[in-house]
């Protein structure tokens, strides 16, 4: 048995030598936009500050943080916090 019989079982060799690999090759699309390119819209981005902050609140207020701190509380030190408690 060849390597190539063991690296690719469902390749077949043909008797003109050729290989029939069942594969349609897919080029790129070039309008396409890069996966990696796009920004992510996520559920987050469509929520109001209070209830984005009644979110995090709840995952601090078992680390001690009251729900009058939380509502004080900077946004950017409240998402901080967050991502902290979160392990981002």
């Amino acid at each position: 048995m060849s390597i190539e019989a063991i690296l690719y079982p469902g390749r077949r060799r043909l008797k003109n030598g050729g290989n029939d690999d069942n594969v349609v090759p897919i080029t790129p699309n070039p309008g396409a936009p890069n996966w990696w390119e796009r920004k992510a819209k996520g559920i987050l981005a469509s929520v109001d500050n209070y209830e984005l902050r009644k979110l995090y609140g709840g995952y601090l207020v078992p680390f001690g943080y009251t729900e009058e701190q939380i509502l004080k509380m900077p946004m950017g030190e409240l998402e901080g916090l967050f991502n902290e408690v979160m392990a981002i």
